[in-house]
């Protein structure tokens, strides 16, 4: 497709390489770039830095922005503030935005107005909102996007229309493109309401077309007025001619999946007798296998769902600029070697004989002969597991973890130390007497690389989840801080004891101060409408996250709803209720109110933990739902409310209910829907995420009850999930490999590995995600004492002081698990420069605390797995050195 003239004028000063281009003369505002020269074939840039008005500068090489007509970039709509591109280069005539994450229009802002020609394919994109904003534009391109409403371009004058590979199902949608006179070009092929190029449906489409636009030169590539041959009437089509085709529009997107589901599918007679024993096997075995699962998708259907899923831009990834003369060139590409497998190398999924290149085919062929547990997967579900299997194959199996001998002698935190983080803890809770938990004080530069926002304390709100889990955390200091040691002086034990007392004394006017907050929240009347206006101020209650001090919803833009707030809120009221008796009165009616609002939208769509992406089924949401209804069928004395809640739980499964991966004797937990994810979670890639270890923490039951039951802290699945956990975070965190260099024990664990959420838009390890695996693994000591045997699962998981590898002396006994979880706290306690405040965050380079000083969740983790660690000890005999 040649919209624009080949001796079209050039713009003028581009060189190699170049990605921005100034307005050479008026006379030239209709210049494409139509050659290799033109666009920059070979230059690659990364997307990590954030779009302000100095990185622009930078990245068009010093050029007065005003000047530029245009920009190929690629951008995530979700951590960055795309709009700039607008407000920054109010000029820009062409813009190239392919490959990139952007689900809406709208994200692009209302000021590229002057913006003639648009390129968003393969970008996740869903909705056209707001692209009425750009009334200059002519021409559109969005192939292989996720478009199913096409009514907001009848008001545009586009005269080329690229819809290749969307979700367009209803002849309406034909009817709307119908509406835009001044279409030239449109292509329509790869949607579930376009009929097949050159059939008679085809034919009788282009007719209609061509007369409802007059202007309509071609439809699919093909000229209007042009005799098209009918597919049926040609003996045969190799997939290499309908691969090459395909592949025409958008080589530069997952080209090795393109060569996996297309290129070694068929051979010519040539190339037949020249095939691998490999591909012999393979047409020998595909017959049968097309056979027994004749229904499911083609080839061309699964690639046409992986070009639709929006593009991921990792940490420090590079973009390569592509060529339109370049395409369908298989020289113009370099392709990662693949290491070649030998027999019964690997997993059920990747044994045998070798794919040949052909994945998906293989994987067909191979469910054919396997065990039974593969016959009943989808074949998306089966690509998906190969694929993970083969990563796992090429990657190395040994973390980084870095593991003590034996418990430290002085505790990782002594007495002091902990005195100055609860004294930090305690002045975010109960703020000003409001009862609201502030998140942070600190100022949050995360934020404002990410989404430009300028806040003093862009975290000072109340978060109903963090300031449960925070006074879950301080609830038990009324319980055991500062226990008195048998045969300590009385002088001593009278000052500790009435230090304990004034801290018990806190800790329950907190927790009468917070009753009175929610009893706040749930009086309002009117709504603030930020999910829209059928969301009452009653069910705000619940939904909202994130809340002033004054007690209204925040009403600036965020991810919305969230489930896991009135259960963790619950659960909180109902352990404070037990502890402190006096207030059960006033703080069971709250939670009876959350968890009566649990039972009737325990299945409602949700943000996940962070904020960021939405699925009905985390686990975590999943896991804590179900543990707030267990406790509450413990706690009520109304047999039919207990009945109420226990039904609840029957009806939403077991806890893990679809959330293990793995081959057998490997399986982990997942955060994400093991098959069947969604569009969110396949965008993020956030199966293997850091709140697996919250989870496992914060998810088991508070009481004695057969209703919920989590694995053990011991079992096979806990310790595989710590493994993958720590092998992402080893080879995701330069800091971590330096660490355990430099034989600092423990590792540092972060959210997921995609994750942007961090200085230059990098995700760094996280402390309250690191403390949280240092209380799982005293959990887990405690369990051993208690009579638990830890799976030697666990074994694999660390090196030891030595940095040897699976002969680490680990035994699995209370003292190892000990020991290991006071490597981890060292660790973090290496990083902590700033006295005892804790952050957010720890820079992953230079191993520096980063974002949200004082943030309490921190310091909830901290001293909760102290708190653990004491525990593990006296079960285990009472000190590090009679521990065994």
């Amino acid at each position: 497709l040649q919209p624009h003239a080949p001796d079209a004028p050039k713009p003028q000063q581009r060189r190699p390489g170049r990605r921005c281009w100034e307005a050479p003369s008026p006379a030239d505002q209709s210049w494409s770039p139509q050659s290799a020269e033109d666009w920059p074939g070979s230059d690659e840039w990364d997307v990590c830095d954030m779009l302000t008005q100095d990185y622009l500068q930078r990245y068009c090489d010093g050029v007065d922005l005003a000047e530029v007509e245009a920009l190929e970039i690629c951008v995530d709509a979700v951590r960055q503030n795309v709009d700039a591109l607008g407000r920054c280069l109010p000029n820009l005539l062409r813009l190239r935005l392919s490959g990139s994450s952007i689900m809406c229009v709208r994200d692009l802002g209302a000021h590229l107005q002057q913006l003639q020609v648009l390129w968003l394919g393969s970008c996740g994109l869903q909705d056209l909102s707001g692209v009425t904003l750009m009334e200059a534009l002519r021409e559109l391109y969005l192939p292989f996007n996720d478009v199913s409403d096409v009514s907001a371009l009848k008001w545009l004058d586009l005269e080329v229309l690229d819809l290749e590979g969307n979700a367009l199902s209803d002849a309406k949608d034909l009817w709307e493109l119908g509406r835009i006179a001044s279409l030239r070009h449109l292509t329509l092929r790869g949607n579930p309401v376009a009929p097949p190029v050159g059939g008679a449906e085809w034919q009788e489409l282009r007719k209609e077309l061509g007369a409802k636009l007059p202007l309509l030169e071609a439809l699919d590539d093909e000229a209007v007025d042009d005799e098209v041959i009918c597919p049926e009437e040609v003996e045969s089509v190799s997939t290499w001619e309908k691969g090459w085709r395909f592949l025409d529009h958008y080589l530069e997107t997952d080209l090795e999946l393109y060569m996996d589901l297309f290129l070694c599918q068929d051979e010519g007679p040539e190339e037949k007798e020249a095939s691998s024993p490999g591909r012999r096997a393979w047409r020998g075995l595909r017959p049968a296998a097309e056979t027994a699962f004749g229904s499911e998708p083609d080839e061309e259907e699964l690639l046409l769902e992986r070009l639709r899923a929006p593009r991921v831009i990792r940490p420090g990834d590079t973009v390569p600029l592509g060529s339109p003369s370049t395409r369908g060139q298989v020289g113009a590409f370099t392709l990662l070697p693949r290491r070649p497998l030998e027999p019964d190398d690997g997993s059920v999924l990747t044994r045998g004989e070798a794919m040949a290149g052909n994945v998906l085919g293989a994987l067909k062929a191979r469910r054919g002969e396997s065990e039974a547990l593969l016959l009943d997967l989808d074949i998306r579900e089966l690509l998906r597991r190969s694929e993970g299997a083969l990563a796992l194959t090429y990657a190395s199996s040994e973390t980084c973890f870095l593991r003590l001998e034996k418990p430290l002698e002085e505790p990782p935190f002594s007495q002091a130390d902990e005195d100055r983080l609860l004294t930090h803890f305690g002045n975010n809770i109960n703020l000003n007497g409001t009862g609201a938990v502030i998140a942070s004080p600190g100022a949050c530069p995360a934020l404002v690389e990410c989404c430009n926002i300028m806040d003093k304390q862009p975290y000072g709100f109340h978060w109903t989840r963090d300031a449960s889990l925070s006074l879950l955390t301080y609830l038990e200091h009324s319980k055991q801080f500062l226990e008195v040691e048998e045969g300590e002086a009385s002088l001593l034990q009278t000052h500790r004891g009435k230090k304990q007392n004034t801290m018990r004394d806190e800790i329950e006017h907190s927790i009468d101060a917070f009753a009175g907050w929610v009893e706040g929240v749930h009086a309002r009347k009117m709504a603030a409408n930020n999910m829209g206006g059928s969301t009452s101020a009653a069910e705000e209650a619940y939904l909202e996250p994130k809340w002033t001090f004054d007690g209204e919803p925040y009403k600036g833009g965020w991810c919305r709803p969230q489930t896991d707030g009135p259960p963790l809120r619950a659960r909180l009221l109902m352990k404070a209720a037990k502890v402190f008796p006096n207030l059960k009165e006033r703080l069971w009616p709250l939670a009876k109110k959350d968890l009566d609002w649990l039972v009737d939208n325990f299945a409602m769509n949700s943000c996940d933990l962070w904020e960021e992406t939405r699925d009905d089924d985390f686990v975590w949401n999943r896991v804590v739902q179900l543990s707030a209804l267990a406790e509450g069928a413990d706690f009520t004395e109304n047999p039919n409310d207990k009945q109420r809640y226990l039904d609840a739980i029957q009806q939403k499964g077991e806890p893990l209910a679809n959330h293990i991966a793995g081959e057998s004797g490997e399986e982990y937990i997942t955060n994400c829907p093991a098959s069947n994810m969604g569009e969110d979670c396949v965008r993020y890639d956030k199966q293997l995420d850091g709140v697996l270890i919250l989870t496992l923490i914060h998810g088991h039951p508070m009481v004695a009850t057969d209703a919920v039951k989590l694995p053990s802290f011991l079992d096979a699945k806990v310790a595989n999930t710590v493994k993958q956990l720590c092998l992402v975070f080893c080879k995701s965190y330069p800091i971590n490999t330096q660490d355990t260099d430099a034989k600092v024990p423990g590792v540092l664990l972060g959210r997921y590995e995609l994750d942007h959420f961090g200085h230059q838009s990098q995700g760094n390890p996280w402390v309250l995600i690191t403390a949280s695996l240092a209380n799982l693994l005293y959990k887990a000591a405690a369990e051993v004492s208690q009579g638990g045997k830890a799976d030697p699962a666990w074994a694999n998981v660390f090196q030891n002081s030595k940095g040897d590898w699976w002969h680490s002396g680990w035994t699995g006994s209370a003292k190892d698990f000990i020991a290991a979880g006071d490597g981890v706290l060292k660790r973090l306690r290496h990083h902590m420069k700033d006295g005892m405040h804790l952050y957010e965050q720890i820079d992953k380079h230079s191993g520096e605390q980063w974002n949200a000083k004082d943030l309490t969740w921190s310091y909830a983790e901290v001293l909760g797995a102290m708190q653990s660690r004491r525990k593990a000890l006296k079960l285990c005999g009472g000190t590090s050195g009679s521990c065994h």
